[in-house]
């Protein structure tokens, strides 16, 4: 489920588990090819299994927020899905935070 904001242009995202989550990441990235500047906020507290497919739906978002200077952070990811980024060496690639909480400072401006 996504929640934008358009006045700010905060995008906050639960993704869900299975591969629901594969079609909410395609139709966030088709709602953020009209905007710029956007902050997103993926939470993964409902993941328990991240697919090769996934990964690279993230990395697709994440070259598309940068083209357009917005950011992409990861948030509520699991122990065990932290480590398929970091065996993948995707940790040093995408921004983390510990929980959703961490939007409101994620929606000041940031130098990219």
């Amino acid at each position: 489920m996504s929640d934008v904001d358009n006045n700010e242009c905060v995008v906050t995202v639960d993704l869900a588990a299975g591969s629901r989550s594969l079609k909410e990441l395609d139709a966030l990235q088709k709602t953020l090819k009209r905007k710029h500047g956007c902050t997103v906020m993926v939470d993964f507290s409902k993941v328990d299994v991240l697919a090769s497919e996934a990964i690279m739906r993230l990395l697709e978002l994440r070259d598309l927020l940068q083209e357009r200077n917005g950011r992409l952070v990861l948030c509520g990811v699991s122990q065990p899905t932290m480590t398929v980024f970091t065996v993948t060496g995707l940790d040093h690639v995408f921004e983390f935070s510990c929980d959703k909480t961490a939007i409101q400072t994620c929606a000041s401006p940031q130098p990219l």
